[in-house]
């Protein structure tokens, strides 16, 4: 991976989404075994939404559209999304975090460009990214925080629900 990855922004298919280029080290490696789990759905899965928990944070640093955040070198998720008998699109993927501390999203998208969010709209300190139109294909997620040396408890949710 080259020290610095820009991200595709795709306004009309991912809202609520912060970064233009990010400096990445040869730190997050999506090949990695994820930390907490591998999650494969199909489009319009139930139940829903998937929860998965984990730990925020990690000891590798990442600038991306303006604020830092902290993750670890694997991810914390692989998430792994077909399109089933549905065309991707019919439903709005959702993935974000819930956590007491100032949690961060980072995500290797399945065309392997890079998202990152920090605060979601109407979530407080809480990261959500939304897809209009989602890939198919694995997506690698990092749950982060905006502090070093901090690891709060966290849930990651994968949900194909309004919110």
């Amino acid at each position: 991976m080259t020290p610095s990855v820009c991200l595709a922004l795709r306004l009309g298919s991912v809202a609520a989404l912060v970064g233009a280029c990010a400096s990445f080290g040869p730190a997050q490696d999506p090949k990695l075994k994820p930390q907490y789990d591998t999650v494969s759905r199909t489009v319009g899965f139930t139940p829903d939404p998937t929860v998965v928990k984990v730990d925020a944070g990690g000891r590798n640093k990442v600038e991306i559209g303006g604020f830092t955040h902290y993750v670890a070198d694997r991810p914390d998720v692989r998430f792994n999304y077909s399109a089933g008998e549905f065309k991707p699109g019919k439903y709005i993927l959702t993935i974000y975090a819930d956590c007491d501390g100032d949690a961060t999203l980072l995500i290797k998208l399945p065309d392997g460009n890079w998202i990152a969010n920090d605060n979601g709209p109407n979530a407080g300190k809480n990261p959500v990214v939304r897809f209009a139109a989602a890939q198919e294909g694995t997506y690698n997620i990092w749950v982060g925080h905006t502090e070093p040396k901090k690891t709060p408890p966290a849930r990651l949710f994968i949900t194909e629900l309004k919110r």
